[in-house]
């Protein structure tokens, strides 16, 4: 009689433990997949699921595997496209510098009250069709002005479409001038950004083209302050200034800003095609990303900023100099 208690017993304890590990490994599941719902990436969640689903990933500590084996995949793809598109754009860009028709010599006084000297000899065209495009521009952020200006962006493209350096960029991406023109007149407002200027409160915000500084300098609308990198080197300011949008007053105060000196608009207008039109050509445009390139005798490291697959930003930057 009492080993059939015993017997009993057994069946009925092997019985709890079968059926508890059942809970628990249902219960398991439902977990691990409340956590893979929250992965962002659709097709990495679905592998996931099915993997959880046919037992592939039993346990909290197998799913962390997967993820961080993911994540590391990822970081190393990245990391490669990353110097994909740094070899892309230092390859297609290395000629622009012997390409810009239009360059200016120009004196820039690092402890003077201007930046620059005057420019002596007569200004090329595209300088001053790039400045009246530019006057076009509401420099208050998230303005539109692209439906009324179209047709004078338009015609300022056209009339820079056969300038050698545009000429090569088009070439080499396989792209035409309205490509150009959308990459850097899109969501990311790059053009009004990046050679325009824009002010956010009392901030200056962009502003990175050498001439437009110079043309507002020269009207007073623009004072330069400090001098923080690239002191003494004529290629390259960065530091800080103030600036008046329309000469009325109202500064408004950049505390560290820069641009390359001595080059046309449009070469500038070449790299920044060149540079998102690598990005794109490698499957993926970084939200930011830097690289090499010299269009104007010396080569620095760029940052470049994209929104919605078009130029948002795009800087130089200069080494700090020796103490």
């Amino acid at each position: 009689m009492k080993r059939i208690f015993k017997l009993g017993l057994l069946a009925a304890v092997m019985a709890f433990v079968l059926l508890s590990s059942a809970l628990y490994a249902s219960e398991d599941k439902a977990f691990l997949l409340s956590r893979v719902s929250e992965v962002q990436d659709a097709r990495l969640r679905s592998t996931l699921e099915n993997s959880i689903k046919v037992g592939l990933i039993n346990n909290s500590k197998e799913l962390d595997a997967a993820l961080k084996k993911d994540a590391i995949s990822r970081k190393k793809n990245n990391n490669s496209n990353l110097a994909a598109i740094r070899a892309k754009i230092s390859e297609q860009a290395a000629p622009l510098k012997g390409l810009d028709k239009d360059k200016i010599s120009v004196t820039k006084n690092d402890k003077g009250n201007k930046l620059f000297g005057k420019i002596t000899g007569e200004v090329p065209a595209s300088y001053k069709k790039f400045i009246a495009l530019s006057a076009k521009f509401d420099p208050k952020t998230n303005t539109s002005e692209l439906p009324h200006n179209e047709k004078a962006i338009t015609d300022f493209f056209n009339s820079i479409k056969d300038d050698p350096t545009i000429k090569h960029a088009l070439k080499v991406t396989n792209t035409t001038i309205q490509d150009m023109q959308r990459n850097w007149f899109s969501k990311g407002a790059g053009f009004e950004h990046v050679f325009s200027g824009e002010v956010k409160g009392s901030k200056v915000s962009g502003y990175h083209f050498w001439y437009k500084f110079y043309d507002d300098e020269a009207k007073g609308y623009a004072k330069k302050g400090d001098s923080m990198a690239g002191i003494g080197n004529p290629r390259i300011f960065t530091g800080s200034f103030t600036w008046q949008p329309n000469g009325k007053g109202g500064d408004a105060f950049k505390r560290k800003g820069g641009f390359t000196i001595g080059h046309s608009p449009q070469i500038l207008l070449a790299l920044g095609h060149i540079a998102i039109e690598a990005a794109k050509s490698e499957g993926a445009v970084p939200s930011a990303y830097t690289f090499y390139a010299d269009i104007n005798g010396e080569s620095f490291l760029w940052q470049m900023y994209t929104l919605g697959g078009s130029i948002r930003s795009l800087y130089p930057m200069a080494p700090q100099n020796k103490k």
